[in-house]
C-alpha cells in the first residue's frame, strides 16, 4: 500500500533567486514517485517568511495533520518547513504526535539520533542566514539613513526621491493634500469632514487607496513634513515576527535628522495640530467611556433588514451635556420619516432580559430543557456511533473485495479490467478512512452532557441575570437569543439554544 503524503512549498517573495513554487512541487512529485507514495494534497504559501508561522496554508497543513488523511510531509528543503529553530521543533512535534513525519527531498534524514543532530544544524544554519541577512540589510539602511536618503518602500504622500541622489525632494502634486489636511484640521474639521472632502476630490493615498482616519492620523503626527527625517521609529518584531507598527523604539534608537529633507508643512502649524490633537483625546476619554451593548449583532432593523448599531449622540440641557445611547438602524432608509431610526439601549435590553426571564429562565421551563437537552446530547453520541458503523461496513466489503481480487492476481489473472476495478476500489477505501476520521473530528471527544451540568449553567445564567450584571451577560447572552428585530409599533424575538450547551445542533427557536 502507497504511503499518503501532502507536498509543502513556500517562497518568501516575488524576486526570491530560490526554487520557485513549481520546481520545489516538481521536486517532490518525483520524490514520491520514486519511493512509491501517493501525494494527497498540496498546500502553498507564496510570499510568506519561513521565520513566522503566520503562514495561512502552512498551518492549514498542521490542523489537517489531525485528520489522519496523510502519513507525511514532504518540502524541498527543510528551510522550507520553517527558518525558526522553535518552530521547526514545534511543529515538527505536532506532527509526531499525530504520526506525521517531515520528509526531505535534498536532505536525506531518517530517524536515527545522527540525523537528528544533522536536521537541528540544518534548521540552525537556515536561522542563522535568515538573521544575518537582515542583519547587514540594516546596515547599509542605517547608512543610507545617516545621509537621509530614501530606504526604499513607498515615499509618504506629499514627496518623491530624486533618483540620482536618492534624497526626498517635494512633489508639487501632492503636497498640496498635505497643507490640505494641516490647514483643515488646525481651522476645526474632524477626520470625517476631512476625509469626506478628499474622497469626494477624488485624491488618494499614497498607496492609491481612500483616505481613512488612520491615514490622516498618521499624517497629522508625521514629523517628515516638518523636514525632520526620522527612520528606525517603529518596535522590532517580537518573538513571533509581528510588529506594532503604531509603538515607538526609545529616542536613542531613532535616526532623526533635523532639516534632512524639506519641509512642507511649518513648526508653527504642526505643533498647534499636536496641541488640538492632545485636547480632543481628553476630551473623547471624557464623553466616551467604554459602553456595553448586549445585542450587537442579533440586532436589526424589521423595517428594512439592516443592522442596527450602538450610537451615543449628545446633547445639552440645562447647560449640561448629556448623552442618549441607542441602538441606530444603519440603512439610509433609516432616515425616512415614517422609518425607525433608533431605540432608546436601555429600554430594548431590559425588554429582552424581562422575556428571557419568562420563556426560558422559570424554573419550570429550566427543568423541561435540562431533560430535553440531555436527551438530545445522548442521541448525538448514538449518531456518530451509527455513522461509524456505516462506514466500518462499506469499509470492510471494499477490503474483501479486494481480498478477492489480490488471490486472482496472485493465481495470474492480470486482466486490464480486474487492474482497473482494484484500482477504483483502493482509492474508495482511502475515501472512506479519511471519511471515518472526519466523523470522528466533527464530534466533540467529550463526556455527554449531564442533566446536573445542564441544570447548573441555567442556574448560573439566572443568578447573573436576576443581578443584570451585563458584563456577564454579554457572555452568553447570544447562547440563547438568536435575533431581535425592531418594527414601528413591536418587537420580534426569536430564542434559541445554543450548540455550545449540548456539543451540537440546535434547539427549536422561540419567536415572540
Amino acid at each position: 500500500m502507497k504511503m499518503r503524503v501532502v507536498a509543502y512549498a513556500r517562497y518568501s517573495s516575488d524576486n526570491q533567486r530560490e526554487e520557485s513554487i513549481d520546481a520545489q512541487l516538481r521536486a517532490i512529485r518525483d520524490y514520491a514517485k520514486q519511493n512509491n507514495m501517493i501525494i494527497v494534497k498540496t498546500y502553498v504559501d507564496r510570499a510568506m517568511s519561513g521565520t513566522k508561522d503566520n503562514r495561512p496554508e502552512f498551518m492549514q497543513m498542521i490542523m489537517d495533520s489531525r485528520k489522519k488523511i496523510f502519513d507525511a510531509v514532504i518540502v524541498h528543503k527543510l528551510n522550507r518547513f520553517s527558518r525558526n529553530k522553535y518552530d521547526a521543533a514545534k511543529y515538527k512535534h505536532k506532527l509526531q504526535r499525530n504520526n506525521v513525519k517531515l520528509l526531505s527531498v535534498l536532505e536525506k534524514l531518517d530517524d536515527s539520533p545522527e540525523s537528528g543532530i544533522m536536521e537541528s544544524l540544518l534548521i540552525g544554519m537556515a536561522e542563522y542566514e535568515s538573521k544575518n541577512l537582515a542583519r547587514e540589510v540594516m546596515k547599509g539602511s542605517l547608512e543610507n539613513a545617516r545621509t537621509a536618503r530614501h530606504n526604499g518602500g513607498l515615499p509618504p504622500l506629499g514627496y518623491t526621491v530624486d533618483s540620482r541622489t536618492q534624497l526626498y525632494i517635494i512633489n508639487e502634486e501632492t503636497a498640496p493634500i498635505i497643507r490640505f489636511i494641516y490647514d483643515s484640521y488646525i481651522n476645526g474639521k474632524g477626520y470625517n469632514d476631512i476625509i469626506n472632502e478628499l474622497n469626494k476630490r477624488g485624491l488618494k493615498t499614497s498607496k492609491g487607496n481612500n483616505f481613512t482616519v488612520s491615514t490622516i492620523k498618521d499624517i497629522l503626527k508625521n514629523e517628515k513634513y516638518i523636514g525632520t527625517y526620522t527612520y528606525n521609529k517603529a518596535e522590532a518584531k517580537n518573538v513571533d515576527g509581528k510588529r506594532n507598527s503604531h509603538k515607538s523604539k526609545k529616542e536613542d534608537q531613532i535616526i532623526k535628522i533635523d532639516g534632512g529633507m524639506p519641509a512642507i508643512i511649518n513648526k508653527k502649524d504642526f505643533e498647534e495640530v499636536k496641541r488640538i490633537m492632545e485636547r480632543n483625546k481628553k476630551i473623547h476619554n471624557t464623553y466616551n467611556a467604554k459602553e456595553i451593548y448586549l445585542l450587537s449583532g442579533l440586532i436589526e432593523c424589521g423595517e428594512c433588514g439592516a443592522k442596527m448599531n450602538g450610537n451615543i449622540s449628545y446633547y445639552k440641557s440645562n447647560g449640561d451635556k448629556l448623552r442618549y445611547i441607542m441602538y441606530r438602524c444603519t440603512s439610509k432608509s433609516g432616515q425616512s420619516k415614517d422609518h425607525i431610526k433608533s431605540i432608546k439601549r436601555d429600554i430594548i435590553e431590559e425588554y429582552i432580559l424581562t422575556e428571557m426571564e419568562k420563556v426560558i429562565f422559570s424554573d419550570n421551563v429550566i427543568n423541561y430543557l435540562v431533560k430535553e437537552l440531555s436527551k438530545f446530547s445522548n442521541a448525538k453520541g448514538k449518531q456518530m456511533q451509527d455513522e461509524l458503523k456505516f462506514t466500518k461496513n462499506k469499509l470492510s466489503k471494499i477490503e474483501k473485495d479486494i481480498e478477492n481480487i489480490l488471490l486472482a492476481v496472485a493465481e495470474g489473472n492480470r486482466h486490464a479490467s480486474l487492474m482497473d476495478r482494484l484500482s477504483k476500489l483502493e482509492e474508495e477505501k482511502e475515501s472512506l478512512i479519511i471519511q471515518m476520521e472526519e466523523t470522528k473530528l466533527s464530534y466533540p471527544e467529550t463526556e455527554p452532557i449531564t442533566a446536573s451540568y445542564l441544570k447548573k449553567v441555567f442556574k448560573e445564567h439566572k443568578k447573573i441575570l436576576e443581578q443584570r450584571d451585563k458584563e456577564l451577560i454579554k457572555k452568553f447572552i447570544s447562547l440563547y437569543v438568536e435575533k431581535v428585530m425592531v418594527f414601528e409599533d413591536y418587537i420580534d424575538v426569536v430564542f434559541k439554544l445554543s450548540p455550545f450547551l449540548v456539543q451540537r445542533g440546535h434547539g427549536e427557536p422561540h419567536h415572540k
